[in-house]
């Protein structure tokens, strides 16, 4: 159970204060400045960045928005290592540059600028430079990012691409993880390079090792292969259509994905996996459950040294 719970902010700053109130120290929030459009990112990094220890994980959470990250991060890594958790998790939006996130300000790029520059290079355990691209990863920090609608294993390299490891890569190549398609079956919005799968990921550090367990329920859902003007082209399982990508362009969801025809889990979802997985949660919990291989996949294993 967690030790610390931070407190609530006086009632007067919750609802109708003035903004300026927040600036003025103690603040929950501070929200003197204007976030303003998407050309001109502006929010406070101090409102997102956050470094905190339970059990034996050390998180480091930032944004990239705003600016360097690096100050930030070096003021977290000293933290981190002079309380010396088992396992550092770096934590943030973007998995690589753009929409927003300054270039090299991303959280892999960080994470790796922290292993050699910062006091995080505590944690490189038994990995070293370059890490993950040439099988060598650091063993006690690793990255989680989203953005990317995926949910894979994937280095320092990799994320830059928007690609992963596959799901039974040899640890020593992975730097961390893209968290980006829990809540996604599919993605008729862009064109990934990885599969957008939904799923379940359970971390572990029982027994300092690190165990990271995947349960898949849905299709490995990707754009169709076929091109607008192949009327004769037909899809692959687990392609979205072009139907179904013109009706989501249009504003529209496509029938086959509307609640009434999908069933209660939604379309691509792999019913019987997810009956399964919530009859297990219900009777075990989250911890003994990622430990039933009819349920979970194994990604990741290592010892935390």
């Amino acid at each position: 159970e967690a030790s610390f719970q931070p407190a609530a902010p006086p009632g007067n700053l919750m609802v109708g204060g003035s903004t300026s109130d927040f600036t003025s120290g103690g603040a929950f929030i501070d929200f003197s400045a204007d976030p303003g459009s998407s050309n001109n990112y502006n929010a406070k990094p101090v409102n997102f960045n956050h470094y905190s220890i339970a059990g034996n994980v050390g998180f480091v959470v930032f944004s990239c928005v705003g600016e360097d990250p690096r100050t930030f991060v070096t003021e977290a890594c000293t933290f981190m290592q002079q309380n010396d958790p088992k396992l550092v998790l770096f934590m943030g939006h973007f998995n690589k540059p753009g929409d927003g996130c300054g270039d090299e300000d991303d959280v892999p790029t960080v994470a790796k600028w922290a292993l050699d520059n910062s006091a995080c290079a505590a944690f490189k355990g038994s990995g070293q430079s370059p890490y993950g691209p040439s099988n060598t990863a650091a063993t006690r920090l690793k990255f989680i990012v989203g953005h990317q609608h995926c949910n894979c294993m994937t280095n320092f390299d990799l994320t830059l691409e928007d690609k992963c490891l596959d799901d039974d890569s040899n640890p020593d190549s992975v730097d961390g993880f893209i968290i980006g398609s829990h809540g996604m079956s599919w993605d008729p919005q862009s064109d990934p390079k990885c599969s957008a799968r939904f799923g379940l990921p359970v971390f572990s550090t029982e027994k300092d090792q690190l165990t990271v367990s995947y349960a898949k329920l849905s299709l490995d859902t990707t754009k169709t292969h076929c091109s607008a003007l192949n009327i004769f082209c037909k899809e692959n399982p687990g392609e979205v259509s072009r139907t179904d990508l013109i009706s989501a362009w249009l504003g529209n969801t496509p029938s086959a994905w509307e609640p009434g025809n999908a069933g209660m889990y939604g379309a691509g979802i792999l019913t019987d996996a997810m009956d399964k997985l919530i009859g297990c949660l219900d009777k075990k919990g989250t911890l003994a459950c990622s430990k039933d291989t009819s349920i979970f996949d194994v990604w990741y294993s290592k010892n935390l040294v």
